[in-house]
């Protein structure tokens, strides 16, 4: 049963071993490649989160990049910017979604809380390691470290194994508008299933975070750059839940 036991722990240990040495090389080796650059039509590039990710069509908008995804935090984007703005000296104009939800306390959810495992896996290859780390310090939640860390492997892997050679095609092109999105105005299940936002408490209204301080970061890197920045706020659905006015 000892023999059993130590045979185990030493399976487990090597295996995790791999995993972190795998996850570094590829991340590392991606990070330093050449997998970054945009056609050199496209001189625009929007931020942010589901919000301009669901109303900014590029396809339809000559010159521009949607580089928006769900729920992500302005770290997320200030880390995608530099490594846009490192391999594409085109861009000339930057727009990132401002809302109020992004620079209160309950913004930290697109940073180290909730959406931590789905904005981390794809944002790894450029993100700084003290980020990261202070990110899962943050957390307090190894469950959903861990599953961050599992979908960054699999992601890096599936870039590296694929065919493709364009990072920003493969990962972050890739917001998904549901169908229901554009049918809001006509549709009622919002309301039907889901209570109204109550009045933001005052403690939540304070301008706090790490958001804040990462969209600071990322006026100081278009300043530096030399590109124009413009904040813009996504329309809304007319019969949407959300109240994030006051």
């Amino acid at each position: 049963m000892k023999r059993f036991l130590k045979n185990s722990v030493i399976f487990t240990l090597g295996l995790s071993l791999l995993f972190l040495l795998f996850f570094s090389a590829s991340t590392t080796y991606i990070s330093k490649g050449d997998y970054f650059s945009i056609p050199k039509n496209i001189k625009n590039i929007i931020l942010g989160h589901s919000h301009s990710a669901c109303a900014f069509n590029d396809s339809l908008i000559d010159g521009f990049y949607n580089l928006s995804q769900n729920t992500e935090g302005y770290p997320y984007s200030y880390f995608k910017l530099k490594k846009v703005l490192e391999h594409n000296d085109q861009v000339e104009q930057v727009f990132v979604e401002l809302t109020n939800n992004q620079i209160t306390a309950w913004g930290e959810n697109r940073v180290s809380g909730l959406y931590l495992d789905v904005n981390m896996p794809r944002s790894f290859p450029v993100m700084d390691a003290s980020f990261v780390w202070s990110s899962f310090v943050k957390s307090k939640n190894p469950k959903r470290i861990l599953n961050a860390l599992i979908q960054g492997n699999k992601s890096n892997a599936e870039f590296l194994f694929s065919k493709n050679e364009n990072y920003i095609q493969q990962v972050w092109k890739t917001h998904i508008t549901p169908t229901r999105t554009f049918q809001a105005p006509k549709v009622d299940v919002f309301k039907e299933t889901a209570p109204p936002q109550t009045e933001t408490a005052e403690s939540e209204i304070r301008m706090v975070g790490t958001n804040l301080e990462y969209l600071v970061k990322i006026i100081q890197l278009c300043e530096a750059k030399n590109v124009t920045l413009y904040f813009v706020r996504s329309p809304m659905p007319p019969n949407t839940v959300i109240a994030n006015e006051p």
